[in-house]
């Protein structure tokens, strides 16, 4: 047994106590700050009081608090590792105690929202894109032709290859699946309906100028029939040149912003051109939504597995933390796949694992049955989605109406040019300007 002194680590002035940590020697001493009692560690066995007063530049605690959170410790592999091999076992261990093997939910939190908006904004990543990628380009004869663009996910824009000025932009059905062609074939289906009941109306219609009013609805009713069946035929959902192409944006009157077919096509554009219009607000604020969902999945937990029995609040908080930095690693390793190999339907894959992996977690992390581990995860994961949905359907909505809300102005200013100043002349007398 050696003395007290090495024991505790005070020996040559107490470098080999001071030296167990990263925080600088300087900032630290071998009695509490506060209670004075001897220091056997970082923290005080008597009071808990950090042997680090912090006496250091802002700059270098910013630093050494961001070296901390991505520090990849062992722990940090360790609970990666185990996170993808036993799922919930990780969150069952720390919200038990057993903490010193595990990087906390917290830390692994924060570090996996880093990675991966980090890389978003350091690679100028787009959320959601309109164009072609290089080397796929469309071969078109004329702006006259149609140019075709598809719809990509996590995509670098410098890799994209947006359509050629004044060019009739259609998008193609093939890259949004069903929904796309969904949509078209509802919209046609609407435009027969319309046509049949127009075509009803005349045969009762004595009136002739009535008649030709309908006669004049008919034509052009049938030449968007017309029309909406060649988009299908050619795979396309959007087309800029489409007839109905007025834009409302806002519910009242007063504060909405309505453009003409001139605007949209000028809104459609700029989207295409440059899709920070849109992802811009998307990075930043689906961001912090993703703190505020850390307490309501807690809740939503809560809901479907409760009680004191190791399903308490703090357990499902634990549980979600880990969940959102599996969830957060796992979307940046498809985002790099996309971005750096050929795969098709990484998203889809994404998707898949996170439907097999959730129910695996929340059966190791509360031990109910099958069916309650599937109900909660399924139940709880439709709800966030939803609301995850909604809320960037939102910032989607917001980040157009601003761009209308610019292009309408601009209109407005080219409508209705500034009236020239009156001219002073030397007796002071004003006399307005010869247009």
């Amino acid at each position: 047994m050696g003395t007290v002194e090495e024991v505790l680590g005070v020996v040559d002035g107490g470098e080999r106590l001071l030296d167990q940590d990263n925080v600088p020697n300087s900032n630290q001493s071998t009695a509490c700050f506060s209670c004075e009692e001897p220091m056997v560690g970082l923290y005080c066995y008597a009071c808990g009081n950090k042997n680090d007063d912090y006496r250091r530049s802002i700059f270098r605690l910013i630093v050494e608090m961001f070296t901390n959170i991505t520090a990849l410790d062992s722990r940090v592999w360790r609970t990666l590792w185990t996170l993808l091999r036993k799922p919930g076992q990780v969150a069952r261990d720390y919200a038990d105690g057993a903490r010193t093997r595990w990087t906390s939910p917290v830390r692994l939190f924060l570090a996996a929202s880093l990675l991966l908006f980090g890389y978003i904004g350091l690679t100028d990543t787009q959320m959601i894109a309109f164009g072609n990628l290089q080397g796929d380009e469309p071969t078109v004869e004329s702006l006259d032709d149609r140019y075709p663009v598809k719809f990509h996910w996590f995509v670098q824009r410098d890799k994209l290859v947006f359509p050629p000025e004044g060019a009739k932009v259609v998008l193609s059905g093939q890259q949004i699946g069903a929904a796309g062609a969904g949509w078209n074939a509802g919209h046609t289906a609407s435009l027969q309906d319309s046509i049949a009941d127009v075509e009803d109306a005349l045969e009762e219609v004595p009136n002739a100028g009535a008649r030709a009013e309908l006669t004049e609805r008919l034509k052009s009713l049938r030449q968007e029939l017309a029309d909406s069946q060649a988009d299908m035929n050619n795979g396309s959902v959007l087309d800029t040149e489409a007839n109905s192409s007025t834009i409302k944006f806002g519910n009242s009157d007063e504060n909405a912003i309505e453009l003409d077919e001139d605007g949209t096509n000028q809104l459609v554009q700029r989207v295409l051109r440059n899709p920070q219009v849109v992802n811009n607000q998307l990075n930043t604020k689906l961001k912090w939504m993703m703190f505020l969902m850390l307490p309501l999945t807690m809740l939503l937990g809560a809901i479907f597995i409760r009680g004191r029995d190791k399903a308490m609040l703090y357990d499902h908080l634990v549980h979600a933390g880990y969940i959102h930095a599996f969830s957060f690693l796992l979307l940046l390793t498809f985002i790099l796949l996309a971005q750096f190999t050929p795969m098709p339907g990484l998203l889809w894959i994404y998707i898949g694992i996170l439907l097999v992996y959730l129910p695996m977690s929340a059966k190791g992390m509360f031990s109910r049955s099958n069916i309650k581990s599937i109900m909660t995860a399924y139940g709880v994961g439709m709800v966030y989605s939803f609301i995850m949905l909604f809320a960037a359907i939102m910032i989607i909505a917001t980040a157009l109406r601003e761009e209308a809300a610019a292009i309408e102005a601009n209109q407005a200013m080219i409508e209705a040019p500034a009236t020239p100043a009156p001219i002073t002349i030397a007796d002071g007398e004003d006399v307005e300007p010869t247009p």
